[in-house]
């Protein structure tokens, strides 16, 4: 930098109350939401379970998914680093032995 040149004085940012992003993005997310909804409401609510009867809860569910999303695996080779989630775990065993309604209210 110059001698004696001015610096601009760093301007605040105010926080945005709505988020960013395209309006086509946010109208795929608004219609498949209420695709899912839909689904949900006329279909996947009638659905047995596969699994035995005593059947996990949603809140057991729920308690899985948070510990998963606390533990998760990093790896580092070379210059590369991957992390993984181990939420599949509760979610194949959600999908076997829960109804689809604890299923959906678990992941949410």
């Amino acid at each position: 930098m110059r001698r004696g040149a001015r610096v601009a004085p760093r301007l605040r940012r105010r926080p945005r109350l709505w988020p960013g992003g395209h309006p086509r993005v946010w109208a795929l997310i608004v219609a498949m939401g209420v695709a899912a909804a839909a689904l949900t409401i006329w279909h996947v609510r009638t659905l047995p379970a596969l699994g035995p009867t005593p059947r996990p809860s949603w809140w057991l569910l729920a308690l899985a998914f948070a510990v998963a999303e606390l533990c998760v695996v990093h790896v580092e080779f070379r210059r590369n680093v991957h992390i993984f989630s181990l939420s599949e775990l509760p979610l194949a065993f959600g999908l076997i032995f829960a109804t689809p309604s604890a299923m959906l209210l678990g992941v949410l």
